[in-house]
This record gives structure tokens, C-alpha cells and sequence, in this order.
């Protein structure tokens, strides 16, 4: 994986603190979209995450570990330390409440307007609407 940032994206990632959210039996890593965008692997993450309106809620079992390497390719290996900080509960904060993250992403790049121009920025996609 070759990820290339800039200085204060690979900032932004150094100094963000995730939370990692555990019930009975499973548990979810709450990421911004952003950081999923900047990482490239918006594509990479499986329906068994979930997805609201500005986070990924990635899963610990596959999606973690795609976030986790996309980081520390990003980063730099023994660099940065990802932070996180746990939070048990038995609901699992409603997590399983949002939108499945695989098929949904598409229709949240189009819909929201919060995600849109935050796509095309990383994408640098900076297209002129036809009047």
C-alpha cells in the first residue's frame, strides 16, 4: 500500500484519537469518513461495518485491520502510535443502528453534501458544474 499525504493530513491522523466502541461478543472502531477518504480505502471496507452521516463504524475483525495498515502506511511504521480509547457497553451505542457500510457509500457520496466536496478535495476533483 503506498499512500502518499500531505504534512498536515498525516498530522491530522497522528493527533486523532479513535474510539473503539465493544459489546457482548463484538466490537466497532468509530473512524471519520475523512480519514477513511484520505486513507484510499473507502472501497476496501466490508458490509459488516457501519456507516452514519460523518463516520465509519469499522469492525474488528476485518475493517480495523485495513484502517490500522492504511494508517501505518500512511504514517510510517513505529512513527505514530494509533490512539484509542475503549468504551464497553452492552448496546454497543447503537452502532448496529446505522446504515450497513457497503452499498450505502455510494448513495452517501451523492446525497450528502458534508461528504461531497470532502471526496473531491481528496481526490483532488475539482469539477465545474455546467450552467
Amino acid at each position: 500500500m503506498n499512500i502518499i499525504l500531505t504534512e498536515s493530513q498525516k498530522a491530522e491522523l497522528a493527533n486523532s484519537v479513535y474510539t473503539f466502541f465493544e459489546g457482548p461478543g463484538h466490537g466497532w472502531l468509530k473512524v471519520p469518513l475523512s480519514h477513511i477518504l484520505m486513507l484510499g480505502i473507502e472501497h476496501d471496507i466490508t458490509p459488516c461495518s457501519f456507516i452514519s452521516r460523518r463516520h465509519g463504524y469499522l469492525e474488528e475483525d476485518d475493517d480495523f485491520g485495513t484502517f490500522q495498515k492504511a494508517y501505518y502506511s500512511a504514517i510510517g511504521d513505529g512513527k505514530v502510535k494509533l490512539q484509542i480509547r475503549e468504551i464497553y457497553s452492552v448496546n454497543a451505542p447503537g452502532i448496529s443502528m446505522h446504515r450497513f457500510y457497503g452499498y450505502r457509500l455510494k448513495i452517501e457520496e451523492r446525497k450528502n453534501a458534508s461528504i461531497r466536496p470532502m471526496i473531491r478535495k481528496l481526490k483532488g476533483n475539482s469539477r465545474s458544474r455546467k450552467v
